[in-house]
């Protein structure tokens, strides 16, 4: 982009802060750009006598002073029509129903992506009760409007959470808001939505730019949301009691979502086009969603990358942890209210830093078990799932659906920063009892599919022991339980119920030598792991900040990949097809098949099938 257009936005951005004098807009100009501002606000008083630099900022003076700036950028080459439409937006605010927001221009990573997009940051989407911490009698409620200028040019709060670099407890309990990424707010045609749920193990992340950076997505005329959610025990906590149902963090997002489609129309966005898409424990989110009744209407197709309400560690019908954070805490009891009634008069840094491994048994610990997740919330006034999900998954999603899984998804539980590379003592532990390295939800299933501890452990490792030297097998293993084996089950569930028309599977193959997911969680092991299909959808700020990493050079074989994935993925959203053009990517094939075909992603793209019980995750046939 040229200089003069930034230099424009900066004009924009300063002379509109209601917080600063018109002298001081001059001067934090001049000091930014120097002989350059001067040059330009000298040329610009010459053309404009009336240019008011020297006023005081009064209601009545900006308005003034906008309208006259208003003219003069109109008429200045340089300024971008949606620049000019932003202004007017602000000056009749009344008309959109909307508040002023300021903008930053974008600091892209990449000479490609456009600095002209407008990034709205910390759009508070609701409120949480922090002294008398809603659990479950009260949801989350939506924001109160504000008046004059909100700024937008830094994110919000994150959720509560500990930091997986410092192990500190960071984030705060106001923590509800969303971020808005347009690169017009007044188009002529309503473009197309898609809001981005993060993962992290329903324990930590965020939906800000650190990790989710929306610079590829960007490029293809779409409009992106990406939204916080609670937390661990403060977003799922469940005492099978009204008091504490759980689900808090899913209705967050369900808040979220019908703020996206109440608003997003200021934003150029289409409230009648919007696709939830997200990864990991953001795709289970996605999932359940999909089948509540309490979100219908409020998205019209979903992305699930690696994650499905079926994967074992994604959903539980009821779980004792909230208890057992009662009693590490001082609180022994197994009375709801009892227990409820002491918990939400608990630090909420405390209440995170003793919620997950802390509470956990040996057994949970080694099978990677996740204390507080989704749930039965039956208890619930206005529960999240009326019925059992399973109900819902027998009638199928009946929106367009995208999901899928990488190669090599166990790579991620053993040598990665994310739960730390496993220790030799830990393997020596499920070496010893393979039954302590196997997720509870799983271990009570064996029976029904006819197959024992034994032949699992027999058919991933044969005779050898389970050790540094085997960690590619246990891998195997971990990504085949955590991921493979639900998302294959939420497809027959997809062809059985008539959903497989509009149901695209896909499969990531692609191993990058430069992967950016790889260097930012340490992934120790070759293939291809969980989480490494996000850094080709979107660009980490922490790459380039903390790494000094840059986008993918253009035209290398990262490049391709990034390609197919957004182009993809946005063309599903714009159209409920992956590959409206080509029409490479096939939805599933019906019922009377047994087999699934699926997309090979890797630099080739290519339709291929998985045969039913005869693929390694096809526990069923041991």
């Amino acid at each position: 982009m040229k200089r003069d257009k930034l230099f424009f936005r900066y004009v924009l951005l300063y002379y509109f802060d209601l917080k600063k004098t018109a002298v001081a807009a001059h001067k934090l100009l001049i000091e930014t750009y120097g002989n350059y501002a001067a040059s330009e606000l000298k040329n610009m008083s010459r053309r404009k006598k009336s240019f008011l630099w020297h006023i005081e900022t009064g209601d009545e003076e900006i308005c003034k002073a906008s309208l006259h700036l208003l003219k003069l950028l109109k008429s200045n080459e340089s300024i971008m029509g949606n620049q000019y439409q932003l202004q007017m937006n602000r000056l009749n605010e009344a008309l959109l129903g909307f508040p002023l927001w300021e903008v930053l221009p974008h600091l892209a990573y990449s000479p490609d992506l456009a600095p002209s997009d407008y990034y709205f940051r910390s759009m508070q989407h609701g409120l949480v009760d922090t002294h008398f911490r809603n659990y479950g009698d009260v949801d989350p409620k939506p924001s109160e409007p504000w008046s004059g200028v909100r700024d937008a040019s830094k994110y919000g709060n994150i959720s509560v959470q500990v930091d997986r670099l410092t192990q500190e407890v960071v984030g705060d309990e106001d923590c509800l808001y969303l971020n808005v990424y347009t690169t017009n707010i007044k188009p002529t045609i309503k473009r197309s939505v898609m809001v981005w749920i993060h993962g992290g193990g329903y324990f930590l992340g965020t939906g800000d730019s650190s990790w989710y950076g929306p610079d590829y997505i960007m490029k293809k005329d779409v409009v992106v949301v990406t939204v916080n959610y609670r937390l661990n025990s403060l977003g799922f906590l469940n005492l099978n009691d009204e008091v504490a149902a759980g689900n808090q963090g899913l209705k967050d997002v369900i808040l979220s979502l019908k703020w996206v489609k109440r608003n997003i129309m200021a934003f150029g966005g289409d409230p009648k086009d919007i696709t939830l898409f997200g990864e990991s424990a953001g795709a289970s989110i996605t999932h359940c969603l999909a089948l509540s009744p309490l979100a219908k209407g409020l998205f019209h197709k979903i992305i699930a990358q690696s994650g499905v309400i079926l994967n074992p560690w994604a959903f539980y019908d009821q779980t004792d942890a909230g208890f057992r954070l009662a009693k590490k805490l001082g609180k022994d009891t197994s009375d709801p209210k009892v227990a409820y009634e002491f918990l939400k008069r608990v630090d909420a840094k405390l209440l995170i830093d003793n919620s997950l491994f802390a509470i956990a048994t040996e057994s949970e610990r080694l099978s990677f078990t996740l204390s507080f997740t989704p749930t039965l919330d039956s208890k619930s006034p206005n529960p999240v799932f009326p019925e059992h999900p399973e109900e819902y998954l027998s009638r199928g999603t009946q929106i367009p659906f995208l999901l899928g899984f990488n190669r090599n998804e166990g790579i991620f539980l053993i040598r990665s920063n994310f739960f730390g590379d496993v220790s030799d003592e830990d393997l020596e532990k499920v070496n010893n009892n393979f039954k302590k390295g196997i997720l509870a939800n799983v271990l009570s299933t064996l029976p029904d599919i006819g197959t024992t501890v034994e032949e699992l452990r027999s058919f991933y490792f044969g005779k050898k022991d389970i050790s540094r030297e085997t960690l590619t097998n246990y891998s195997n293993f971990l990504g085949d339980e955590f991921f493979v084996r639900g998302i294959r089950d939420v497809v027959q569930f997809q062809k059985s119920s008539g959903g497989y028309k509009s149901t695209y599977l896909y499969h990531f193959d692609y191993e990058s030598e430069t992967s950016i997911m790889k260097t930012l969680l340490d992934i120790g092991l070759p293939g291809v792991s969980h989480i490494e299909d996000l850094g080709f959808l979107f660009f980490p700020e922490i790459a380039n900040t903390d790494y000094q990493l840059s986008c993918y050079e253009p035209g290398s074989n990262d490049d391709k990949i990034v390609h197919h994935f957004v182009q993809m993925w946005t063309d599903f959203a714009k159209t409920g097809n992956p590959t409206p053009t080509t029409k490479l990517w096939l939805p599933l094939i019906g019922p009377q098949n047994k087999d699934y075909n699926y997309l090979n992603i890797d630099l080739n793209l290519q339709m291929k099938m998985f045969r039913n019980r005869k693929e390694r995750w096809d526990w069923e046939s041991l």
